[in-house]
């Protein structure tokens, strides 16, 4: 027979085991569903506060790409760009392609269809999951082939930035002009 002792233990230890239950069943809802929810980006770089005054860089389109030299004071991990994206008002049809090169590689390549692009509001180029050492020769490049006049988008840049150099490169003369400022960007790694 059990003793009134025993049985206070075993449904003490009853309770204890169902509480356990309980906390790993919230901690596993948490992890899975929650958890996602309360990321937090954590900003490398944001130059939309710096330098004089916001200026389109014009339309980008099969002769006139973007080409951004991204510089940083230290080695970062990246997981998401963004960049402020115009489409003139409009909806345009056209393909645009963002790129990133790391010493002169290409590592990374995203399509960005231009119906996607809410006008003057920051596009994220999410998951890209690249290093970027303070030595390294980086360049962001937004381009579109078959974008032109009127069917294309544009970047804001901002004047009086020297962080990283800016380029107009037109494909038609494989000529780069170097413009003033730098595209409104941040970037950021997600923790």
């Amino acid at each position: 027979m059990v003793s009134e002792n025993n049985a206070k233990v075993i449904i003490k230890q009853g309770i204890n085991i169902k509480l356990i239950a309980l906390l790993m069943t919230i901690f596993i809802v948490w992890l899975i569903v929650l958890r996602p929810i309360f990321n937090i980006d954590l900003v490398h770089y944001e130059n939309s506060n710096l330098g004089e005054k916001n200026v389109p860089f014009g339309e980008i389109h099969s002769s006139n790409a973007l080409v951004q030299q991204i510089k940083t004071e230290g080695n970062i991990f990246v997981d998401l760009i963004e960049l402020k994206l115009a489409t003139y008002a409009r909806t345009n049809t056209n393909k645009n392609t963002i790129k990133i090169f790391i010493n002169k590689e290409c590592v990374f390549q995203r399509d960005i269809p231009s119906k996607d692009l809410k006008d003057n509001s920051f596009y994220k180029i999410e998951n890209i999951k690249l290093n970027f050492n303070v030595d390294d020769e980086i360049y962001l490049v937004l381009e579109s082939e078959d974008g032109t006049p009127g069917n294309a988008i544009t970047a804001w840049t901002r004047t009086n930035i020297e962080n990283g150099k800016l380029y107009r490169y037109n494909k038609g003369d494989g000529n780069y002009v170097l413009q003033d400022g730098e595209v409104i960007m941040k970037i950021s790694e997600e923790v």
